[in-house]
């Protein structure tokens, strides 16, 4: 039975506590981040690779099947950069915005 647990630190410093679980007759792998199930795959008893996210940035596990044992291997991929087609406030926000700001301002000058 292999029960392992890994500590990772994010890109902002945060803690996260990987622990996890392959049965040895059975294959059943379950996978844990800071205690909360994040994955279970039943009768697991070749060399697969699985991902999951922590913070937006993609964790790879590794189980690679020698002989009748099993490595195992977690590996953080590099983050992705954003693409600069992905603005937030684009000229569909700020035009808006700024006839908005006019028509308040005209409002106000027109009341008093």
């Amino acid at each position: 039975m292999a029960q392992l647990n890994w500590t990772y630190y994010s890109l902002t410093g945060q803690r996260y506590s990987l622990d996890m679980y392959h049965g040895d007759d059975s294959g059943h792998l379950i996978f844990f981040v800071n205690n909360n199930i994040i994955m279970i795959e039943f009768s697991q008893k070749e060399s697969k690779s699985f991902n999951f996210y922590i913070e937006n940035q993609l964790i790879e596990l590794n189980i690679k099947k020698e002989d009748s044992a099993y490595d195992y291997e977690i590996t953080p991929q590099s983050p992705q950069e954003v693409e600069d087609g992905e603005k937030i406030f684009t000229k569909h926000f700020w035009i808006p915005l700024i006839l908005l700001i006019i028509a308040l301002n005209l409002l106000v000058i027109f009341i008093i």
